[in-house]
């Protein structure tokens, strides 16, 4: 099966949620039966800059001084 729906899409989709959802690589290099994490983060922890500044601001402790860090409703 090709295309934007088919296995291995939703296995990415699962697997980035997991990752943005604040699951460690590690775990989930596991779960997706990687002989590595290095396979895990070369194909599933490739965000772009608005997911890296969202995390950013998740979890920096600079963003919890104004309150947007972690424990906030941000999503």
């Amino acid at each position: 099966m090709k295309g934007k729906v088919n296995p291995n899409a939703f296995r990415h989709a699962v697997a980035r949620e997991f990752i943005l959802n604040g699951g460690d690589i590690g775990t989930v290099s596991q779960i997706l039966g990687h002989s590595g994490i290095g396979v895990t983060k070369q194909f599933y922890a490739m965000f772009s800059a608005e997911e890296l500044k969202r995390e950013d601001d998740r979890f920096s402790p600079i963003s919890r001084l104004d309150g947007r860090g972690r424990g906030h409703n941000r999503r």
